[in-house]
């Protein structure tokens, strides 16, 4: 990752032509930051701790002449950066490319193609930010090393963006150039006790959920004014009500139909639940959901193909349940020896079944599977190969690396691949791909 931040500083430094003088330089950016401004917004000023926050950021052309700015999502994204400082005073930098790296390619003339009118302004960096523990995706301001910070913390924050584009040589005459920072907003993070949230939905939430349950006129609407609901703490009674009447009309066993409606009701809950692989809103209920939720993960996974099917669309959260094993170790200990009795049943590929009818359902067996052994530490980085074999089965062997591959007609299919190391004797594995073992 530092390789990384390194390459990405070396690219922006050769965009600036050597002939320009520090001073020079100096000028420019000071007559470009008098024609350009950041608009920068959030939706709320306080936020407890798993609610998202979300931050909006505009420029505008203070000119009265139009201006070229780079174009791309990527210039966007790479050159408008968010800042956030803790309250221990530490400033740290969204930057979601830790394993998926932006393109390097360095800033071009022929990037300039977004012109933008006097005075109007236009969208270059919206975020919702989760305040989880961890929180991924940031680095340090200071190192720019991956950190992965405390957001649940209690106290005063401040966020701001800083726009940049550096000078490109031969860029367009009307090609903006310069960097500029918007205004800092601050805002708190402070906890909501359990006597100071709702015991109860309100008789508007009571509707919304009978329209969304009934398909009824106005259901979109009804689904984003829970989704807004539910993302507040505030609102206990109404994820507490939704937790039990998901247990209430749960089949019990995984070859009865579910109701139409509960999948829905259920990814409610499990985004107030879950965010950015941590545990998001905690509360009395979330128990009530994580048995809900491994109960309809078994269903899925051991179900018929077509009553799998309904359940696999909807894919029930194995993040959310592995989140909750390690941010509530004691209360999930039942759910974790659950979930490895699930993992461990579809690990093998032999084990999934090859019916050219279920290529999906074996999919999703072994994704969930390998994922979930992952997650527990069953399987990892460094382990024995003989070990490896007795949870995966035996794998493909080439020259360099080894593979358990699931082979269909379909165009992508699950691959783990193995670096394998031979020491004294013995061979140990390391999985490269864990992240997304397909192929």
């Amino acid at each position: 990752m530092v390789a990384r931040m390194i390459l990405l500083a070396a690219v922006a430094a050769s965009m600036i032509p050597p002939a320009v003088s520090a001073q020079e330089a100096a000028e420019k950016v000071a007559k470009e930051k008098s024609r350009v401004a950041l608009e920068f917004t959030s939706n709320r000023k306080t936020a407890a701790p798993g609610e998202l926050l979300h931050f909006a950021a505009r420029r505008k052309v203070l000119d009265d002449t139009a201006l070229r700015f780079p174009e791309s999502s990527y210039y966007q994204a790479v050159l408008a950066r968010f800042h956030l400082k803790l309250p221990d005073g530490k400033v740290i930098i969204y930057w979601p490319y830790s394993d998926h790296k932006p393109s390097m390619r360095p800033l071009g003339a022929k990037d300039f193609r977004e012109l933008l009118p006097p005075m109007h302004s236009q969208p270059i960096l919206t975020l919702n930010v989760p305040f989880v523990r961890p929180s991924p995706n940031w680095i340090d301001a200071e190192t720019a090393k991956p950190v992965t910070p405390d957001l649940t913390i209690e106290g005063d924050y401040e966020a701001w963006v800083v726009y940049e584009v550096p000078i490109v040589k031969n860029a367009p005459i009307d090609a903006w150039h310069g960097r500029i920072e918007s205004e800092k907003i601050r805002f708190t993070v402070r906890e909501i006790p359990l006597d100071g949230r709702n015991v109860k939905p309100s008789e508007d939430q009571l509707a919304d959920l009978d329209v969304l349950i009934r398909r009824g006129i106005g259901v979109q609407k009804a689904h984003g004014k829970l989704t807004k609901a539910l993302q507040l703490t505030e609102n206990e009674g109404l994820a507490c009500h939704i937790a039990a009447l998901l247990r209430k009309h749960q089949p019990s066993k995984d070859t009865q139909p579910y109701p139409q409606w509960w999948f829905n009701i259920h990814y409610l809950l499990a985004y107030r639940a879950y965010h950015s692989g941590a545990l998001a809103i905690d509360g009395p209920c979330i128990e009530d959901f994580a048995a809900v939720s491994i109960t309809v993960l078994e269903h899925a996974i051991n179900a018929s193909p077509s009553l799998a099917n309904q359940r696999l669309g909807h894919k029930p959260g194995v993040d959310f349940l592995l989140a909750y094993v390690h941010g509530k170790p004691d209360e999930g200990k039942a759910i974790a020896d659950r979930l490895r009795k699930i993992a461990l049943q579809y690990a093998k590929i032999s084990e999934v079944g090859t019916d050219p009818e279920n290529h999906r359902l074996a999919h999703y067996r072994l994704w969930i599977s390998w994922r979930t052994l992952f997650g527990l530490g069953v399987l990892h980085d460094g382990m024995r190969m003989d070990e490896a074999k007795k949870i995966l089965g035996e794998p493909e062997r080439h020259d360099s690396y080894v593979v358990w591959y699931y082979s269909s007609m379909m165009h992508v299919n699950p691959a783990l691949y193995g670096e394998t190391v031979k020491t004294a004797g013995d061979e140990t594995v390391r999985f490269p791909n864990k992240d997304r073992p397909r192929r």
